[in-house]
């Protein structure tokens, strides 16, 4: 697992130190998905934030028509989440599906010791 990528990438929108990027080394998973698989689903509490290291995802939500609304595209070296149900714990009304197979770095905020990111 190479994490320069993602200590490069949580260091553009973070102030945090060599040392504070390094603190969540130990949490991170590695994730697979399969195109068309999914991340995240409707009414799913956010515990996660996601590096993508390869790969194609979107994040869109249902209509009242039942239709796909795309919202968002996350590519390689993005964070894919649905940020502001992760930061309040609550629920989403998003889905994130795999466009493509997919390679993720994945942190789980509920981990126990896990470093705070809300």
């Amino acid at each position: 697992m190479n994490l320069d990528n993602f200590k490069i990438q949580i260091r553009k929108i973070t102030d945090f130190s060599e040392d504070e990027c390094s603190m969540f080394i130990p949490y991170l998973n590695k994730k697979i998905l399969s195109k068309g698989e999914h991340l995240l689903i409707e009414n799913q509490t956010v515990n996660e934030i996601s590096f993508v290291e390869k790969g194609v995802l979107r994040l869109y939500y249902l209509s009242n028509e039942g239709k796909e609304v795309n919202n968002h595209f996350f590519l390689d070296n993005d964070y894919a989440v649905s940020y502001l149900d992760f930061l309040k714990n609550r629920p989403s009304r998003y889905y994130i599906q795999a466009l493509d197979d997919c390679e993720l770095l994945t942190f789980n905020a509920e981990s126990p010791d896990a470093p705070s990111m809300r």
